[in-house]
C-alpha cells in the first residue's frame, strides 16, 4: 500500500470518528441533560449535583458525624450493638462488637456440648471504629463434636451477644 493511499485511509477514520463523537455528543445533551453510560449499559446524570442533591448529603454526613461522636464519647445507649464471632476453635474464639467505641467492657465466651460447658474471657478495648474483645481462650480445650459457642459483651454503656454452632 502506498503512502497516499495509508493517508487516505487514516484521514477517513479520524473524519467518520469526529463525526461520531459529534452525534453523541448532540444526542446526549439534549434537553440540557448531560448522560453518559456506566459499564452497564445503564444512563448516568452528568450535570452538577441540585441543592436538594447537595442537601441530602450534607444531611446524611451529619447523621453520620453525630453517630460517630456518640460511639467515641460513650454516648451510645440508644445504638445498635451486635456481637461478631470471626472465629471459634478448639481453643480459642474471637471477636469484636459494633455499634459501641470502648475500653473495659466483658467479653465472655461459653461453648457446651451437652452438659459439657467451658469458659473464657478477656476484656475489650477501643479498636478503629468499634470494640475488640482480644481472642478469648477456652479454659479446657473443646473435645470432639458440635459446640453452640456463645460471645458476651457487657459494659457500663452497651450489652450483647451472639451464638454460633461449631464442630470439632
Amino acid at each position: 500500500m502506498s503512502k497516499r493511499s495509508l493517508l487516505a485511509v487514516i484521514g477517513v477514520i479520524v473524519l467518520a470518528s469526529l463525526v461520531s463523537y459529534l452525534l453523541l455528543a448532540n444526542h446526549s445533551s439534549q434537553n440540557g441533560q448531560t448522560t453518559g453510560t456506566a459499564a452497564d449499559g445503564s444512563q448516568i446524570n452528568l450535570n452538577p449535583a441540585t441543592t436538594s442533591d447537595k442537601d441530602s448529603n450534607t444531611a446524611h454526613k451529619n447523621e453520620i458525624a453525630q453517630r460517630d461522636q456518640k460511639l467515641s464519647d460513650g454516648t451510645n445507649q440508644g445504638a445498635a450493638v451486635s456481637v461478631v464471632i470471626t472465629e471459634a476453635t478448639s481453643s480459642t474464639v474471637k471477636a469484636y462488637v459494633i455499634g459501641v467505641f470502648e475500653d473495659g467492657g466483658s467479653c465472655t465466651a461459653t461453648a457446651s456440648n451437652g452438659s459439657q460447658t467451658v469458659s473464657g474471657s478477656s476484656t475489650g478495648f477501643q479498636n478503629v471504629s468499634y470494640t475488640q474483645c482480644p481472642p478469648i481462650s477456652w479454659s479446657s480445650a473443646l473435645g470432639a463434636g458440635q459446640w453452640t459457642v456463645t460471645v458476651n459483651y457487657k459494659s457500663a454503656t452497651a450489652q450483647a451477644s451472639r451464638s454460633t454452632t461449631i464442630t470439632i
